[in-house]
């Protein structure tokens, strides 16, 4: 009974590691057209992959007005996209990715990646991004705020930037020693 048993359980457990695994290769595509030449969005990344097409079959890959309804997806063009106020950073939303951010703000996912050291195209909901000026020196920027991350206190963030916790909240508003992870604080 005891061998059947742990027969059973071992069973199940390959077959539910072999289902996860399957499901974690399937990766989601999007037809789009990019500059006119067809390719494929990965849903999941937000990267671009342009589709070769032998010259014999251009003509067939124009899409059709029903296609392009149906299949393609719609980004806004920066002359029709809602923006409040001219900045140099965008605040991720739910649902975008960075692919739907670089036709909005006409750069390329390439230069979002370096201006805002990223590895992948991965980026998270309330996530700061710099989309123009790229140029503009970081580090400068980085003197002025300090983003806090996981174990910052506001003792260590005023003893690291020279300040008193008194200075740094008095600058910052702050009427308790409560800060949060992903808080953006002032600190001249």
């Amino acid at each position: 009974m005891l061998k059947s048993f742990k027969l059973i359980i071992t069973t199940l457990l390959t077959l539910f590691l072999s289902i996860v695994l399957y499901a974690q290769e399937q990766t989601e595509f999007k037809d789009v057209v990019l500059d006119g030449k067809p390719a494929k969005l990965n849903i999941s990344t937000g990267e671009v992959t342009i589709v070769e097409v032998d010259k014999k079959d251009e003509d067939k890959v124009e899409p059709t007005k029903s296609a392009i309804e149906k299949d393609i997806v719609a980004v806004k063009s920066p002359s029709e996209a809602e923006v409040e106020f001219e900045s140099d950073f965008h605040i991720v939303k739910e649902g975008e990715n960075l692919f739907q951010i670089s036709i909005k703000y006409e750069t390329t996912l390439a230069a979002l990646q370096k201006a805002n050291k990223l590895e992948t195209t991965l980026i998270q909901t309330g996530q700061k991004l710099r989309i123009r000026n790229f140029d503009t020196d970081s580090a400068e920027i980085d003197k002025l705020i300090w983003t806090v991350r996981k174990g910052d206190t506001l003792y260590r963030i005023a003893l690291n930037n020279d300040l008193t916790v008194e200075e740094l909240k008095r600058l910052n508003g702050l009427t308790s020693n409560t800060i949060k992870i992903g808080q953006e604080l002032r600190l001249k």
